[in-house]
Formats: structure tokens, sequence, C-alpha cells
């Protein structure tokens, strides 16, 4: 098997295309197909758009007449743009104020359970000052756990107490709970003190 030669370029060497040569094609950057396309405020984009339109309004020729409808095709492609820009923050925003309220409520809603909790194991065991929260995953579903429940001088009380609070924990929803595991040990008094943001004497905690 022989070599190939190459051949030097602007040759011909043969097949379909060979009688001819060309040169390689210039390569230009093409400029901004809007000239509107940096502006993002609807008030700045109509100034300039008005100002473009006023340097054609002294002449009425043809040229003058295709360039101020391209001009105005400009504008509107751009203000469009910018008009779809503003409502997907609009939704995103709202969107997202929905979504805070949600968690705003849904905290608010641990809290009123957790207050429930003190407030009734208090009644039934005075000597009741604060509770130890653990999470305990079972089959892969989270459950809260009452770990212990202490007295004002931080003595864990009788299993019969465990048990009051781990029935009240499971009555107002201990998944909800989940939240308040590491704040423990939760203080009682507080707990059963608090009251929903806004309303008189309202604790926030």
């Amino acid at each position: 098997m022989s070599p190939s030669t190459r051949v030097p370029s602007g040759i011909p060497a043969g097949g379909q295309f060979a009688p001819t040569t060309h040169a390689e094609p210039e390569l230009a950057l093409d400029t901004e197909a809007n000239r509107f396309a940096h502006l993002d405020d609807i008030r700045s984009l109509d100034c300039a758009a008005s100002a473009s339109l006023r340097s054609l309004e002294a002449d009425t020729t043809a040229e003058d007449e295709s360039a101020a409808d391209k001009v105005r095709d400009e504008w509107r492609q751009r203000r469009d743009e910018i008009a779809t820009k503003l409502r997907r923050k609009e939704f995103s925003d709202y969107a997202r104020r929905r979504e805070d309220e949600a968690l705003a409520l849904l905290a608010s809603a641990a809290r009123a359970d957790l207050r429930n909790v003190a407030d009734e194991l208090r009644i039934k065991h005075p000597t009741a000052a604060r509770v130890v929260l653990t999470r305990n995953y079972d089959d892969g579903n989270l459950a809260i756990c009452v770990e212990s429940v202490q007295d004002i001088h931080g003595a864990g009380l009788d299993e019969d107490v465990v048990d009051t609070a781990q029935e009240l924990v499971s009555e107002y929803s201990s998944r909800q709970m989940a939240r308040f595991v590491d704040e423990s040990p939760i203080d009682l008094a507080s707990a059963a003190a608090w009251n929903p943001p806004g309303r008189p004497g309202a604790l926030f905690g």
C-alpha cells in the first residue's frame, strides 16, 4: 500500500468538486437581534422606543417606514418578554408566600398540640415540669416518643407519668411534634401558656 500524498490547499485534486476553487467564507458575528434586549424595565423600554421612532418621523420614505416597523416589532417583542418575566416572578412570589403561610400554620398547629399535651399532663400530674421527646422509626414510619418526664429539679418521674405523656403525644399528632424533639427538655409551663401570635397574652416560643 503506497502512502497517499497531500495536495496543497486550493489545488484541485479530483472528484466532482475539483474544477473550481473558492476562498474560505468570512465569519461575522451578528449584532443583537433586538436593539432593546438590554432593557429590563418597561418604562425605559417605552422611552427608548419612542426616541428611536421620533428620529424616523422627519421623513416619510419607504425606508423610514420599514425602519419604523422594525422598531415597533422589536419594541413589542421585548415588551412581551419583560411582561412574561414579571408574571413568572409574581407567580413564583405568590407560591412562595402561600408555602410560607402553610408552614406557619403547621408550626402553629404543632405548638397548639404541644400546649394541649402540656396542659393536660400538668393537670393529671402536677409535679411534671419538663418532658424529653425522642424520634423513633418503626418500619420506616416516624413516631415521637416520650423519653422521660422530669420534675422541677430535673428528677425523672415514674413510668405511669411517662405513659400518660406518651398517650397525650400520640393523641395530639406525634408527627407534628417532631419539630420539638431538638428543643428537649421542653418546659411544660411555657408550653401550656402558649397562644397563637396576635392574641392577647401570646407567648412567642
